[in-house]
C-alpha cells in the first residue's frame, strides 16, 4: 500500500504546483509529513522518498530525501534479508520536464507485519480510507464553492426581456461608475476623438483622459449607445443631445456636430456615410433629441 499511496501523492495537483514554482521547501515538508504519518501507522516499514527537481528555465536544480527513522537509501537498498519495492513518478507538465519523485520500501521477509507488530491489519486499510476521505472532502469543498459562485451569478435579477448579456453589461456599468479612477468609461462619458495612438475621452464635466484604444474598439466593445460619426470620433448617443446640435451643410460632406461643454464649443465633422445612422439614432433617444439646424446658406432638413 505504501507504493500505491506514494504514487498517488506524487501525482497530486499540490506536488505539480510546487514543482512548477520550484518550491523545494514545500515539497520537502510534504515528503517528510507523508513519511511520518506512514511511519506511525506502519512502523514495520523502512522507506525513503527522493526528489530530483529542476526549475522551468533549467537554471536551478535541487535534490531532497526523506526516510523513516534512521534509515537511508543505501541501507534499505543493501539489506539482503528484505524484499524491496521501488517506483518513480516523472514530474512532467506538457513538454516541461521538472524532475521526478522516487521511492523505495522494504518489508521483513517471512513474517507478516501485523503479526510482528501485534497490530490489526485492517488499521492500515482504515488509514488509507481516511486519506481518501480527506482528499474527497477537500475536492467536494472546492466543487461546492465553485457551484455557489455560479449560482450567485445566476441569481442576478433580470428584468423581463433582458438577456444574460444585458444583465452583465448593466452590472459592469455599475462597477465602472463606482471606480472612475480605475475605469475610464462611465456614465459621464460624452464623446471620444482619436489621434494615433491615443483616444481622448471627453466627459460632461469638461475633463479629458487619454487611453490606448481605437474608435472601432470603443464602438464595438461596449454599449450599443456608442456610435461612430467619423473615422476619428465616437459619441455617446444617450446624452450627446443635451450638449450638442447638428449643423447641416450644403452637402452630406459638410454636416458638423457642435458640442458645447462648460461653455467650450468644439466642431466634429460628420462623415457622409455616418450621417443617416446618426440622425436616426438621435431621433430614437426622445429625451435627449439633438437639435438639427441648417448652417448658413443651407436648406433645413425636416426631421
Amino acid at each position: 500500500m505504501f507504493v500505491e499511496a506514494a504514487h498517488y501523492r506524487s501525482t497530486s495537483d499540490l506536488v505539480y504546483e510546487n514543482a512548477y514554482y520550484f518550491n523545494v521547501d514545500g515539497l520537502e515538508r510534504h515528503m517528510k509529513a507523508f513519511i511520518e504519518r506512514f511511519e506511525k501507522q506502519a512502523p514495520f516499514i523502512s522507506a525513503c522518498i527522493s526528489l530530483k527537481l529542476s526549475s522551468v528555465d533549467g537554471h536551478q536544480q535541487a535534490e531532497r530525501v526523506a526516510c523513516t527513522r534512521e534509515d537511508t537509501l543505501a541501507m534499505i537498498s543493501s539489506m539482503p534479508t528484505r524484499e524491496t519495492s521501488r517506483g518513480q513518478s516523472l514530474l512532467k507538465i506538457g513538454d516541461l520536464d521538472l524532475g521526478k519523485v522516487q521511492w523505495i520500501v522494504s518489508n521483513r521477509v517471512g513474517m507478516p507485519w501485523y503479526e510482528h507488530m501485534s497490530l490489526n491489519p485492517y488499521l492500515f486499510f482504515l488509514f488509507a480510507l481516511c486519506q481518501l476521505g480527506v482528499f474527497w472532502y477537500v475536492h467536494r469543498y472546492y466543487e461546492m464553492r465553485r457551484d455557489r459562485q455560479i449560482a450567485a451569478l445566476r441569481e442576478i435579477p433580470a428584468s423581463p426581456g433582458e438577456t444574460i448579456s444585458d444583465v452583465r453589461l448593466r452590472n459592469i456599468q455599475k462597477i465602472i461608475s463606482k471606480n472612475k479612477r480605475g475605469f475610464v468609461l462611465n456614465k459621464d462619458f460624452l464623446y471620444a476623438t482619436y489621434k494615433h495612438p491615443y483616444a481622448t475621452l471627453h466627459f460632461t464635466n469638461g475633463t479629458k483622459q487619454n487611453i490606448r484604444c481605437s474608435m472601432a474598439e470603443l464602438e464595438n466593445s461596449f454599449s450599443d449607445q456608442y456610435l461612430k460619426i467619423s473615422r476619428a470620433c465616437v459619441i455617446n448617443t444617450e446624452i450627446i443631445g443635451e450638449y450638442s446640435q447638428i449643423k447641416l451643410g450644403r452637402s452630406d460632406k459638410d454636416h458638423v456636430l457642435m458640442i458645447d461643454v462648460k461653455g467650450e464649443t468644439t466642431r466634429q465633422e460628420i462623415g457622409a456615410v455616418y450621417f443617416a445612422s446618426l440622425k436616426d439614432k438621435l431621433m430614437k433617444v426622445s429625451s435627449n433629441k439633438a437639435k438639427i439646424e441648417p448652417d448658413n446658406n443651407s436648406e433645413q432638413v425636416d426631421e
